[in-house]
């Protein structure tokens, strides 16, 4: 299952007029459904458009909590992390779009009630890491070959990561 197009999310957000952006609404709900909340749904579409939601998520943002958990709970490891693509933006913007959404991840493990000191030492490690890469400054990116892979490592990285993240915040995948 495929995430849906950044641009349209991001369309979808600024159209409800939504406190995040398509990175850090993602983040956002990584972070609840890898936390133990009861209602990561509700909670996500309350946070990421700003208010309570009055019926299902509109399109995209319905095909993105689908694919994601999809992906989160895919033996294959599917998860993907959602960020403008290579044609989308420059390497500043998507390094920007990168902190937003480790700070969202970090905000929906809050909202989601994760208890840090219930994580093994691998997640931990990975938290504070998460939170190093949301303080990345944008204007230090170049264009450079470097950079772009650079930033793919770290890209490949928050996915692994966040992976393990829920197996150890759940106990288990599909928990």
């Amino acid at each position: 299952m495929e995430l849906p197009n950044w641009q349209e999310v991001e369309h979808k957000l600024s159209e409800f007029a939504a406190p995040t952006g398509a990175a850090e609404c993602h983040g956002i709900l990584c972070g609840l459904l890898c936390a133990p909340s009861d209602e990561p749904a509700t909670l996500w579409l309350r946070e990421a458009l700003g208010r309570s939601p009055e019926e299902a998520p509109p399109p995209p943002l319905d095909a993105l909590f689908r694919a994601t958990l999809h992906g989160l709970d895919d033996a294959d490891l599917g998860f993907e992390v959602l960020l403008p693509d290579d044609d989308t933006g420059s390497v500043s913007e998507r390094t920007a779009a990168l902190a937003e959404w480790c700070t969202g991840l970090i905000y929906g493990l809050g909202v989601g009630g994760l208890e840090q000191a219930s994580l093994d030492a691998d997640a931990k490690e990975f938290l504070a890491d998460v939170g190093e890469i949301a303080r990345a400054d944008p204007a230090v990116a170049q264009a450079e070959e470097a950079d772009e892979e650079a930033l793919a490592e770290i890209v490949e990285y928050l996915r692994i990561g966040t992976l393990g993240l829920r197996v150890s915040a759940r106990g288990h995948v599909g928990g």
